[in-house]
């Protein structure tokens, strides 16, 4: 089984002041008390005397640090300063008079100009670090992708602050010239303010000849049976989209029904005892899209469709099959 590699983040000195020692030297080292000799020499934590917090990631920079881990050089909470790979573990280099506590580091990325965004880094001399945010961050720079990752990160905050005025003011105006990215932002928005439902989402594009009767409603030329024209009453983009709103507000803004209709369906299916509708009816399953309603007099049945129920769903007073009405509604109940 393939070993796990861990990411240690390491400061190359307060504000990076040692990163050129790294990168010449092709290590990563830490400096404390010059009276702390080779930490391998001691027993436990304690025994380095360097503050409670200190001893802990000493002793982790000296005895968890394994090869192929990665070493992330930063200086401080802001900038990244390299990435690369541990090729020796801890070692004491008394040719050194400070930073002598070292590993060897191969040094994959250098001086990218990266910083953290959203979850800083920390100003602990060594972390191990196992934040996903922050991985997925040193994985973007290791394979190049970066940039893209960054925009990103931009594009969400900048989603989210729109949305914060979106939610206050009811409307929202972008401008920039073509090809600066407003209708991507503006579908972007929408999305997040529905969680992606895009059945709540209208696209409307104006032009010159975009009149109210396109928008709201309007009349419009149909025709008859016979080909003959006349002018009917229709709803626009806008009217339809109002409706919609409407409709969905009843079903808490989504419409389940499919899900709702496959899961009693399978409910019926597999029940033991019959499903009754009323004392004397009761449903069995005819097909996927259908039930039957069979009758205890055994008297002849009828058939309920998907497509029907689907009608009440959305429209109570549905009646265009009346003689089964009183059923449909009492599947829905159920």
């Amino acid at each position: 089984m393939e070993e796990k590699l861990n990411y240690w983040m390491i400061v190359a000195g307060g504000g990076g002041k040692v990163w050129s020692l790294f990168k010449e030297e092709n290590i990563a080292c830490i400096d404390f008390d010059s009276n702390l000799s080779n930490i391998l020499d001691y027993n436990n934590p304690e025994e380095l005397k360097q503050g409670k917090q200190r001893n802990l990631f000493i002793w982790k920079f000296a005895h968890d640090i394994k090869i192929n881990d990665y070493i992330i050089a930063t200086s401080g909470v802001n900038k990244i300063l390299g990435i690369g790979q541990c090729v020796k573990t801890y070692y004491l280099d008394e040719t050194k008079t400070e930073f002598k506590h070292c590993i060897g580091v191969n040094w994959l990325k250098v001086d990218g100009g990266w910083e953290y965004q959203g979850k800083k880094g920390t100003r602990q001399t060594i972390n191990w670090d196992r934040n996903s945010e922050r991985i997925n961050l040193y994985k973007s720079i290791l394979n190049g992708t970066y940039r893209k990752n960054i925009e990103k990160v931009v594009m969400n905050k900048n989603i989210n602050d729109y949305l914060d005025k979106l939610r206050k003011s009811k409307n929202l105006i972008l401008r920039g010239a073509p090809g600066t990215g407003k209708t991507y932002l503006a579908k972007e928005i929408a999305k997040e303010l529905t969680d992606g439902n895009e059945d709540q989402i209208g696209f409307v594009q104006f032009h010159p000849s975009y009149d109210y009767t396109d928008f709201v409603e309007g009349l419009r030329p149909d025709s008859n049976e016979d080909g003959s024209i006349f002018f009917k009453l229709k709803e626009g983009i806008f009217k339809k989209f109002c409706q919609n709103a409407i409709d969905s507000k009843k079903i808490g803004g989504q419409d389940n029904f499919d899900e709702a209709w496959d899961l009693y369906l399978e409910y019926v299916n597999n029940r033991d005892e019959k499903e009754y509708l009323t004392e004397f009816s009761y449903l069995t399953v005819n097909s996927r899209n259908n039930f039957n309603i069979n009758y205890e007099t055994k008297s002849q049945g009828t058939v309920l469709t998907k497509s029907y129920v689907y009608e009440l769903y959305k429209d109570e007073n549905y009646l265009k099959q009346p003689y089964y009405h009183n059923q449909g509604k009492k599947s829905l109940k159920l």
